[in-house]
């Protein structure tokens, strides 16, 4: 429920982008480790992530027919985008 509350916030203008909103809302109690043995399959599905979200990209700013350009806080996002996809495939999730 956090995650569509930070999307609301982007989407009515509350915060600049995703990060922003993140930022604001989130706070880390603990952090959860993989299972041993059980990163790879973590890293294959990141990889999958990260081949589609480019392809992606536009449905999830509000472009893939859903109220047109900049639509959904879209306009602008692509720096904190790549840094969100960047943060994740190295391992930190440290300011998300």
């Amino acid at each position: 429920m956090l995650g569509c509350a930070i999307l609301a916030a982007v989407a009515a203008g509350l915060h600049p982008h995703v990060l922003a909103a993140a930022a604001a809302m989130v706070r880390v109690t603990r952090t959860v480790h993989p299972a041993p043995g059980a990163e790879e399959a973590y890293r294959g599905a990141l990889a999958r992530y990260a081949a589609l979200y480019p392809a992606l990209r536009p449905l999830f700013h509000g472009r893939g027919g859903h109220g047109g350009e900049g639509g959904g806080g879209g306009g602008g996002q692509a720096n904190g985008d790549k840094a969100e996809v960047q943060a994740v495939a190295g391992g930190s999730r440290e300011g998300l």
